[in-house]
């Protein structure tokens, strides 16, 4: 599925639109993407798109197909500045910075209150004022948030194409 040139035995296309999202590349056909979106695709997945394609001999194959709509499920849009993969989006990075905001107050507690740092050794662990419950709780929600953000950015694409349009 790679090289610019139709492999032999296929028959000599114009190609297509590079399947991954918002792009405007055209690839020939015996490429599932453009570069930048194929190297998106975890290595894996790429590994089995080539197994299902055989040198063009499983092209249109359900094999084949499966892989590819994989791999498409991977690809991400591209940072228009750079044409590096836009894989984190501006919520999950506040939801990464209000996480790592809320870790450093819990530390920075755990060092000064003398109630939480002696019970530290003792079983069940965790806080034992009000103030550090409270750190404790901030922090579970930030990190489910920042879970959450992460998801959505793993999510596939909604205007993605199922193969090719």
């Amino acid at each position: 599925m790679t090289g610019t040139a139709a492999r032999p035995g296929l028959p000599p296309g114009p190609g297509h639109a590079c399947p991954g999202p918002e792009c405007p590349a055209a690839v020939p056909s015996d490429m599932l993407a453009c570069s930048r979106h194929w190297y998106q695709v975890p290595k894996p997945i790429r590994a089995a798109v080539y197994r299902a394609w055989r040198g063009g001999q499983g092209a249109g194959t359900e094999a084949h197909a499966n892989a590819m709509r994989a791999a498409i499920r991977t690809m991400r849009p591209l940072d228009p500045k750079g044409g590096l993969p836009a894989v984190e989006s501006m919520q999950t990075r506040q939801a990464r910075d209000r996480r790592n905001v809320d870790q450093g107050a819990m530390r920075q507690h755990d060092l000064t209150c003398i109630t939480c740092r002696q019970a530290a050794s003792r079983k069940p662990r965790g806080p034992r004022c009000a103030a550090g419950r409270e750190l404790a709780e901030a922090l579970a929600e930030s990190s489910t948030n920042l879970r959450r953000e992460v998801d959505r950015d793993r999510a596939p694409h909604p205007d993605q194409q199922e193969l090719f349009g």
